[in-house]
């Protein structure tokens, strides 16, 4: 237990600027791969890890398929509170490559986490 609290405090969120930067970017980028299947995506935080080096990026993914109430109103039916942990990069100017793009290796990296994860949820919503 000790470990995990050590690991847990040397672990912080990105400085404000930064992690919205960060964030900005993987929304931008969002719309033109995952966010085109059937998930819907909120980017919320950024943890930077320098001790573990690597980042993790917490995110909400919900099921596209909604419940119609009315014609301007849907209720979506399930949301996922999810996080991705890519290693090898810690700070800002490993993750972005300028101040509105990610490095490819990075976001390959966060790519992978959201297709498995999409796969997992898929079988759960399925599930039910």
């Amino acid at each position: 237990m000790q470990a995990f609290l050590l690991a847990a405090a040397l672990a912080n969120p990105a400085p404000a600027t930064e992690a919205k930067t960060i964030l900005k970017a993987i929304d931008n980028i969002c719309g033109d791969t995952w966010c085109e299947g059937d998930f819907s995506y909120r980017f919320n935080k950024v943890i930077l890890n320098p001790t573990n080096k690597s980042t993790r990026v917490l995110f909400t993914m919900s099921i596209n398929d909604a419940i119609e109430i009315d014609a301007n109103t849907s209720i979506v039916k399930q949301k996922f509170d999810v996080s991705c942990t890519v290693t090898g990069y810690s700070t800002f100017s490993e993750i972005m490559t300028s101040n509105d793009s990610l490095n490819w290796d990075f976001y390959t990296g966060l790519g992978d986490c959201i297709q498995k994860l999409e796969g997992r949820l898929s079988k759960v919503n399925r599930a039910e």
